[in-house]
């Protein structure tokens, strides 16, 4: 479209426009120029012109009205400071998150398979604990009675402290020892294994103490390792590092139940875990029907004074008669609730830590050994050990006990060939040791029975993978007279036999 536009400052066309008044008759009316629709300025937009409308409305509102505006100002902050502190508690929590990385992170570097903070509320199981004190079953361990109120509330076992830093640290060192079975030897929980975790892991706490300090400084710590009156498997399952189990063990989910609970109390700023609050044990009962004296009076509920752990390591003085049955033929402590347990089985692998490998003299140890020593030599031979609970008296009346009650099956019927049996028994100890490098024979379940008087049976089961190469190889250590069998037992696995004559 073309348009004619006068030019600049040039006065307007003498000819009127219809409807108007005619122009001066004295101006002259130059020639219009042509110009293009494109070289027009554009027509504001919408926008423009919505803002012009809201900006007038501004300038209308602005216009005197003969009173005084009142100045504006900016908002001040809340008198009561919560501003301030909402801003202050951003920082702490920034910094606690800070911490807590840094803190899982030195406990991992420091050995512990796992860490978890815990909050110090009050004890989830205060009331239970209440009435299994009221029940008597917690026996002779009378200092539990007397941390009763601490361990329900643990804020009241260090002042000021705000949260424990809860540890885990596996000591599994896979199924038990098969010479165990043995006639002059006797079972041992595996916890005794290694030398005294209560040394070996309170020099690590003490250590994460310090890193605590140096990453929050000022902070105050105390270190717990199966002592004072700390609620270590509550504060464990509200770190998040597992449940409690039906035989009352922390069972963490990739470890298993064979765990140290470590416990570090602090005032420092760390951020508290999620509890575990999953019970994962279903319909379970293994731990429960396993066990070897009936000890569990329900799920979550045992009767220590029957349990076979209290007995041989807790309890003091000589057994009665029904208490010597109970302890059957473990020399110290009892792993039965936790070897049938399926986490254990599944999911619990040996531990690699040096400083809890296991030691010949603690796994088996040999029974007439506690007889004849002397204080002075046990303490030299079992010093910082578990052993040292009991003490030398302990360990002689459990020897005597595990003794007594393998009477009707060997030494009633097996009497004159005690010396036969010694030695055989060696024999396959020492056999398995060399020749079973891979434990394919070490730790399987074992049972062993005497046949008709004459001949020893250990049988092992649920082997996997074993060779023929390797039998024959503890057969020809044991001896010529020894007779092996292997059959299946599953697809994966068979039942190896070895059968010995007690005459030579």
């Amino acid at each position: 479209m073309v348009v004619a536009v006068p030019p600049p400052g040039a006065p307007r066309s003498r000819e009127p426009a219809p409807g108007r008044r005619p122009a001066a008759p004295d101006v002259e009316l130059p020639r219009a120029r042509v110009v293009s629709a494109a070289a027009l300025p554009a027509p504001p937009s919408p926008r423009v012109h919505a803002l012009a409308h809201v900006h007038r409305l501004r300038r209308r509102s602005c216009r005197p009205t003969g009173q005084r505006r009142r100045p504006v100002r900016a908002l001040a902050p809340p008198s009561d400071g919560s501003m301030k502190h909402k801003d202050v508690e951003r920082r702490r929590q920034g910094s606690a998150s800070r911490n807590t990385v840094e803190v899982k992170r030195r406990a991992i570097e420091l050995g512990f398979d796992a860490v978890g903070i815990a909050t110090l509320e009050r004890n989830a199981h205060a009331a239970e604990l209440d009435r299994w004190l009221a029940a008597g079953y917690a026996g002779g361990m009378d200092y539990l009675r007397r941390q009763a109120e601490q361990r329900k509330e643990p804020a009241r076992i260090m002042p000021n402290a705000t949260v424990a830093v809860v540890t885990l640290t596996s000591y599994f060192h896979g199924p038990a020892d098969p010479a165990a079975v043995l006639p002059d030897r006797a079972q041992v929980a595996q916890y005794a294994w290694s030398g005294d975790y209560h040394r070996i892991l309170g020099a690590r706490l003490a250590r994460l103490a310090d890193a605590i300090r140096r990453i929050s400084p000022g902070a105050r710590s105390r270190c717990y390792v199966d002592a004072g009156p700390v609620p270590e498997r509550d504060l464990a399952q509200r770190a998040g590092l597992g449940w409690i189990g039906k035989n009352m063990m922390l069972i963490h989910p990739r470890l298993g139940s064979f765990t140290f609970i470590g416990v570090v109390l602090t005032d420092a700023a760390l951020t508290p875990d999620l509890p575990f609050d999953a019970d994962r044990c279903g319909s379970c009962r293994r731990c429960l029907d396993a066990c070897p004296t009936e000890a569990f009076v329900a799920p979550h509920l045992m009767d220590a004074r029957r349990c076979i752990s209290y007995l041989t390591i807790e309890h003091r003085g000589e057994f009665t008669e029904p208490e010597r049955r109970l302890a059957t033929d473990w020399l110290f402590g009892c792993d039965v609730c936790q070897d049938v347990c399926p986490w254990n089985v599944t999911f619990a692998h040996a531990t690699t830590d040096p400083e809890l490998a296991p030691r010949a003299d603690l796994m088996a140890p040999d029974l007439n050994a506690f007889a004849g020593m002397t204080t002075s030599e046990f303490d030299r031979r079992f010093e910082d050990t578990p052993f040292e609970r009991p003490g030398l008296a302990g360990m002689r009346r459990n020897a005597a006990a595990v003794r007594a009650n393998r009477t009707p099956v060997l030494s009633e019927r097996l009497a004159p060939t005690g010396e036969r049996l010694t030695e055989l028994q060696h024999r396959l100890a020492d056999g398995l040791a060399k020749i079973d490098p891979h434990h394919r024979l070490v730790g399987r379940p074992v049972s062993y029975r005497v046949i008709d008087g004459q001949a020893f049976e250990i049988t092992f089961r649920d082997v996997p993978g074993i060779a023929e190469a390797e039998v024959q190889g503890v057969k020809r250590l044991i001896g010529t007279d020894c007779f092996c069998t292997v059959s299946p037992q599953t697809q994966e696995a068979v039942t190896v036999r070895f059968v010995v004559p007690l005459h030579s």
